[in-house]
C-alpha cells in the first residue's frame, strides 16, 4: 500500500519540481525575493521527492527485494557527496556540514547510493527549527570495517521513527552493515564490512 501511494505521488511532484526550476531559472533572476521563495519552494519539493524514494525503497526492503550495486567507492569523494546533497536541500544559514576521513583518503566495496543516502539522511534527521546546526561527518578506515560517525556537535537531537530513519536501518542492513543510534547524544555510528577491492 504505502509503495503504490509513494508512486502515485512521485509523477506529479516531479512535474511540480521541474515547472519550479524552470521559472526560477528563466523569469525571477533579478527578483531577490523570488528567488529565494523559489529556492525555498524547490527544496521542499526536493525534501518530498527524497521521502517518497525512501519510502518505496524501504517497501522493497521490508519484502526482502532491495537491490544493492556494490562497487569501488573513494571514502573521500562520498563523504563529499553527502555534505554537498545536505548543503542543497538547507540553506548554509540553518546547517553547517563538516567532514573529515582518516586516512585523507581510501577506497572500499560498497553501495554508493544506499550510502550516500543513508549518510545524507543520517546528517538531515531532526533539524532543529529556527537554528543553526553543525554536523560532523568522519569516516574511519580500520583493518576490517568502514565507519562513519555523523554527530551533532550540538548534542541531543530527537529522531522520531522517521521514513528517513526507517529507510536507514533497512539500507544498512542490505549493505550488511550495523547502524548503532544515539540520538541522545546526537551521533549515528555506520560500519560496513571491509571487502577487498580487488576483483570489482
Amino acid at each position: 500500500m504505502l509503495g503504490r501511494v509513494a508512486r502515485d505521488i512521485h509523477e506529479p511532484l516531479s512535474q511540480i519540481r521541474n515547472a519550479v526550476r524552470f521559472v526560477n531559472e528563466q523569469y525571477l533572476m533579478g527578483d531577490a525575493d523570488c528567488r529565494r521563495l523559489m529556492s525555498s519552494t524547490e527544496r521542499a519539493a526536493d525534501q518530498v521527492a527524497r521521502k517518497i524514494r525512501d519510502a518505496l525503497d524501504l517497501t522493497e526492503a521490508l519484502a526482502g527485494r532491495l537491490e544493492t550495486a556494490f562497487e569501488v567507492v573513494s571514502a573521500r569523494e562520498i563523504v563529499a557527496a553527502t555534505a554537498n546533497l545536505c548543503r542543497r536541500a538547507w540553506s548554509e544559514s540553518d546547517l553547517n556540514v563538516r567532514t573529515n576521513c582518516d586516512p585523507e583518503d581510501f577506497e572500499f566495496v560498497g553501495d554508493p547510493d544506499l550510502l550516500l543516502r543513508t549518510l545524507a539522511n543520517l546528517v538531515m534527521l531532526s533539524p532543529r527549527a529556527g537554528s543553526s546546526r553543525i554536523v560532523q561527518v568522519d569516516c574511519l578506515s580500520g583493518p576490517d570495517t568502514v565507519r562513519f560517525v555523523v554527530t551533532d556537535v550540538d548534542g541531543a537531537s530527537a529522531c522520531d521513527e522517521s521514513i528517513e530513519l526507517l529507510f536507514c536501518r533497512e539500507a544498512v542492513r542490505a549493505m550488511g552493515g550495523k547502524l548503532e543510534e544515539e540520538p541522545e547524544i546526537g551521533r549515528f555510528s555506520l560500519s560496513i564490512v571491509r571487502h577487498p577491492v580487488t576483483g570489482y
